[in-house]
């Protein structure tokens, strides 16, 4: 599936209009707070939370506009493709993470150690991305980290099935 920052620029202006947007309320509903009611400082630390959330959200769209501007002005083409891994490459991958990840001791029967995430998310790129631009980096893990973030983001959607919960699926629940 191919991704392009050219693509991508006017989706990220138009959520950065929507946070703006939201920005806006909170500040209009700041000002219209009744400050003789019995909830005025619980609504106000509310609202300045949300407000202070959106502002991060609007710096970071922010400086990804503009640093993905910079890309599509220097560099010819920035398509990007990604493809879906096979089943048997996915368990690769979590056996790459594993053995980097844990440490067995077999005669104990411990395993010590965390997933490491770094390690996931650069195998993943580098599995997962199959063309990028001529005039970038040869590697995807040798992209500015704004940018691998964002391929990253399109590399998990493409192999990511969710997080559904089934739940209990017995035939004997169904029966009874």
């Amino acid at each position: 599936m191919g991704f392009s920052l050219e693509q991508e620029i006017p989706v990220m202006e138009e959520e950065l209009s929507d946070v703006t947007d939201e920005i806006e309320e909170i500040e209009r509903r700041r000002r219209e707070l009744d400050d003789d009611a019995d909830d005025f400082e619980q609504r106000k630390k509310r609202l300045g939370k949300d407000w202070r959330e959106l502002q991060s959200q609007r710096v970071e769209l922010e400086a990804k506009i503009e640093r993905f501007g910079g890309y599509v002005d220097e560099w010819e083409s920035t398509r990007f493709v990604v493809r879906e891994l096979t089943f048997g490459e996915s368990q690769n991958l979590k056996d790459i993470v594993s053995s980097e990840s844990f440490d067995v001791d077999v005669e104990l029967q411990e395993i010590e150690g965390t997933p490491l995430q770094g390690l996931y998310r650069s195998e993943l790129l580098k599995m997962s991305v199959e063309e990028m631009p001529s005039d970038g980096p040869d590697d995807p893990n040798d992209l500015p980290e704004m940018l691998g973030d964002w391929l990253m983001e399109k590399c998990e959607s493409i192999n990511s099935v969710g997080d559904t919960e089934v739940g209990n699926l017995s035939l004997e629940d169904e029966i009874n």
